[in-house]
């Protein structure tokens, strides 16, 4: 019976592992990041930003637009693959600021946060890194199939 169970939950640990390895996506929010060319731009992703204090000074949220670039792979198995990210703010006329992360961690197991201000019209770009437990990458090209999302941790206007 031990042994039965034993197996049953090793099986469900491969089976969510391979769920997780083919259902490997790079996301904002619900949206998803698409290549047309692993080592060209993604196809740009919009999403609107909004926070309380926008809210509290009667602001609409600011309308922005997201595209990641494979910037180099991996170059061991402990070594992270590395993105540029721009970020464009459609508004002609409110700023923001905002600090993002993804679900990556340096090497003290602390998130890397970035800061991001950006004027009305404005684009800018920033580095992100990604690696996993057990990532063989060996390509720059898998490097768009890994699975790792952004997280908005402050908004204000600016």
């Amino acid at each position: 019976m031990k042994k039965i169970k034993f197996t049953t939950a090793l099986m469900f640990v491969l089976f969510s592992v391979i769920a997780t390895k083919s259902n490997a996506q790079i996301s904002l929010g619900v949206q998803t990041f698409k290549f047309q060319n692993p080592l060209d731009w993604s196809e740009p992703l919009k999403t609107s930003l909004t926070s309380e204090k926008f809210e509290k000074k009667g602001l609409a949220a600011v309308p922005l637009e997201f595209r990641i670039k494979v910037v180099k792979k991996a170059s061991s198995k402990l070594a992270p693959c590395k993105y540029l990210v721009e970020v464009k703010n459609l508004s002609d006329k409110q700023g923001i600021y905002f600090e993002a992360r993804n679900d990556y961690t340096d090497p003290s197991n602390k998130y890397i946060y970035h800061k991001v201000k950006l004027g009305p019209g404005e684009t800018k770009e920033f580095d992100i890194a990604y690696w996993t437990l057990n990532w063989d990458v060996k390509t720059m090209e898998q490097c768009t199939t890994c699975s790792w999302f952004f997280t908005f941790v402050s908004v204000k206007p600016d």
